[in-house]
């Protein structure tokens, strides 16, 4: 049998296609001004179809309109992106119609940016393009040059972020600078401001990639905060507010990149006043009241939440260091929460169903609560569970189909994301600011309770970082330097030496590779620490041969801030400079490394000294000057012999910091010198008996915690491991063999 015919397309005429073209168009305004995109997109598809005929401009427009749809409100980036690229067709060899082309290269440009690093060239052709047209178009309608600028500013900005994520930032800084002066020479005063902090983040991201050198940092906070000023006398200064937050975050993370903590000092309050004024609005009432919008508001307080949490750890502030930080996990749960993205992974469908059940519970109790309509009316309930009153005619069906019509419909399950596979390009470029800082919280979170002692929960932390890591590999790259460095801490802390050297190393390698550089020697720095406490009799030779490639680069630095001085004030380039915390943890191992070989008072302690001068004046880290007082305290405890009284100052202030930290093994190690110290001195036999009680009660307390932390064996062993589950790390190595 033959198949049937098909039926040929209906053609429409030309008034007929415009009069659809026009229908469908209002009726996707209308459904976007009613917050209705997805019925907005069908409008707009429905023109795009082969039936309708149209003119290149109208579809491009018509294409543009749903390719921004596509790109804000669905994950549908490689449709967006064959829209887009149809336009360009459709508006090649038309003349005119300049903003319509430069919206489809923006939106190019966001496709381009949302496909990562291999769209590179892509990307810079896109926003290159826009740029030549807008300046094309700036001289050709002068009538409407504050329009034409604008789009000059949209395509300088995102070439500067082109640049700044390929860490090129000589052009970052050229683009950036471009945009500077035509917002000064154009009197726009909100513009100037996002352009002169986008400069100091580049100074700041600069740095922090070791290209320090040049940077001009303080040129450029000088600069924003010149701009933010002229922003709060132009439009007053709760409209800035938001700008005024933007400077004081930049400026704290351009201070904690540097390990200076003591420039820190007011920043907590100033912020913490910041962030009041915009906690609990939304972005679009944010939006309408103020002058300069940056970042989301979840993202913006989980950010200067983080910054100020780490502010307050190294002073010891444990209780509200914790605080921030925990405030800056919360916020991004929240909003990843509202991403539908779970972010420690995990199985995407069993968390749909049980998201499901919670809203149908819900539902069912909302209902119990305002009485449901079938309770209503003449029936009621026997003591049997029986319905009395009257019978519907149709008998049981008819009380089956009323029962399933007072029922509600039920909620719809969520697709969830919980791995790598499922993170669609345009939710991963939502979620990545918050996996990002969720990790950084951690990590905060995770020296907080290692320094007070907290070993049980600091391990817990570092699973939840590795979860991370594991479950969202690509996104959070970078991070798996700083999970295998927490992991190290926590073994360290348990007294896993050796375990922890390898997980030190291990976070030097990724940093290596990955990033971020600072990373790596810090890393270096605690895998010597690790090599010492260990104590086999090459582990002081491996200790000083991690320690002395940090040293060295820190020396570098140095010679090269002094190289770049101002002529003028003599003042080294601060860009230039190592990482005070950094230097200060370096020159301690290092010190420490020498005690231990028996070089006490002609290298260590001069090493120790400068270790404990950067570490109170800069970067004000009392868990470091605790340690450092006790190290010198002992040093001239050891050599001075009768003239004790400095080593007794040194130890008692050493052991005050550590218990104001509950730091117990620092306080056990102050307190063994202290009574060496007591028994040269010949003290009272009672003060000698107390002291040596509260060492064996501390002592005791100290070995109770560890012992807990050992308890879990399976998770020591996944912390040892790095996370690689033992059955499969032992199902590779017979792979290897049977190879």
């Amino acid at each position: 049998m033959a198949p049937p015919a098909k039926t040929p397309r209906r053609g429409y005429s030309t008034d007929e296609t415009e009069e659809i073209y026009n229908g469908l168009m209002f009726l996707a305004n209308e459904f976007e001004e009613d917050n209705a995109p997805l019925q907005a997109v069908r409008c707009y598809e429905a023109l795009c179809l082969k039936d309708l005929t149209l003119l290149p401009v109208p579809e491009a427009r018509a294409r543009v309109r749903l390719a921004s749809l596509l790109l804000q409100y669905t994950d549908n980036v490689h449709r967006a992106k064959q829209h887009l690229e149809t336009c360009m067709l459709l508006l090649k060899n038309v003349h005119g119609y300049e903003k319509l082309k430069c919206q489809t290269f923006s939106g190019l440009a966001r496709c381009y940016r949302l496909f990562g690093r291999d769209v590179r060239m892509s990307w810079l052709n896109a926003t290159t393009s826009g740029l030549d047209l807008a300046r094309q178009a700036e001289k050709k309608y002068p009538d409407e040059r504050e329009d034409w600028v604008t789009w000059q500013f949209h395509f300088m900005m995102d070439r500067a972020d082109l640049y700044m994520v390929y860490c090129d930032f000589a052009a970052a800084e050229r683009e950036l600078a471009a945009g500077a002066a035509l917002a000064r020479e154009t009197g726009m005063s909100e513009v100037a401001v996002a352009f002169a902090l986008a400069r100091l983040q580049r100074a700041i991201a600069q740095r922090g990639a070791g290209e320090g050198a040049g940077a001009g940092e303080v040129d450029a906070a000088k600069t924003a905060e010149d701009a933010v000023n002229a922003l709060e006398e132009a439009v007053g200064e709760e409209a800035a507010a938001p700008a005024r937050l933007h400077l004081h975050v930049l400026r704290t993370l351009g201070n904690l990149a540097a390990g200076n903590v003591h420039a820190t000092a007011e920043v907590p309050k100033i912020v913490a006043r910041l962030v009041k004024s915009i906690e609990g609005k939304t972005d679009d009432e944010i939006d309408a009241k103020h002058a300069y919008v940056w970042l989301p508001v979840r993202a913006t307080i989980a950010l200067a939440k983080l910054l100020t949490g780490e502010s307050l750890r190294p002073l010891g502030k444990f209780s509200e260091a914790r605080r921030d930080l925990e405030d800056a996990m919360d916020q991004c749960d929240a909003a990843l929460k509202h991403l539908g993205v779970m972010p420690e992974g995990g199985d995407a469908d069993a968390k749909a169903v049980v998201e499901q059940e919670q809203l149908i519970a819900e539902q069912r109790a909302a209902m119990e609560k305002e009485g449901s309509p079938s309770g209503r009316g003449g029936s009621k309930t026997s003591p049997r569970g029986k319905t009395k009153g009257k019978r519907s005619r149709g008998g049981k069906k008819a009380n089956a189909d009323e029962e399933a019509e007072d029922q509600p419909p039920l909620p719809p399950k969520r697709q969830w994301v919980g791995s790598e596979i499922d993170l669609a390009p345009r939710t991963a470029n939502d979620a990545k600011p918050y996996l990002h800082i969720r990790m950084l919280a951690l990590q905060g979170l995770v020296g907080a309770d290692l320094t007070a002692t907290k070993l049980s929960l600091a391990a817990a932390r570092t699973e939840q970082m590795r979860a991370m890591v594991e479950s969202y590999p690509r996104t959070l790259r970078g991070y798996a330097s700083v999970a295998d460095h927490a992991e190290g801490q926590v073994l360290h802390s348990l007294g896993k030496y050796e375990e922890a050297a390898a997980r030190f190393a291990a976070a030097a390698a990724a940093a290596e590779s990955f990033g971020p550089d600072a990373m790596r020697d810090i890393a270096a720095v605690c895998g010597a620490l690790s090599e010492l406490a260990e104590g086999s009799p090459g582990g002081i030779s491996r200790a000083l041969d991690l320690v002395r490639p940090v040293l060295k680069r820190h020396e570098a630095m140095q010679a090269a801030a002094a190289a770049g001085a101002d002529e003028k004030t003599g003042e080294k380039d601060a860009s230039a400079l190592p990482n005070f915390a950094h230097q200060a943890a370096a020159l301690f191992v290092s010190g420490y490394a020498n005690i231990v070989k028996g070089d006490a008072s002609q290298e260590a302690k001069p090493k120790l000294s400068k270790a404990l001068k950067l570490a109170h004046t800069q970067c004000c880290n009392h868990q470091l000057v605790a340690q450092s007082l006790s190290l010198i305290g002992t040093i001239v405890l050891d050599t001075r012999g009768g003239d004790l009284s400095q080593s007794l100052d040194m130890l008692q202030s050493s052991f005050t910091l550590s218990k104001a930290q509950e730091d117990m093994p620092a306080q056990l190690g102050c307190l063994d010198s202290l009574l060496r110290l007591h028994r040269i001195r010949g003290s009272d036999q009672e003060e000698q008996d107390a002291l040596v009680s509260y060492h064996r009660r501390k002592a005791s307390a100290y070995q109770s915690l560890v012992r807990a932390a050992l308890e879990d064996e399976e998770r020591l062993a996944r912390i040892t491991n790095g996370g690689i589950h033992l059955d499969d790390a032992e199902e590779m190595e017979v792979d290897e063999d049977e190879t």
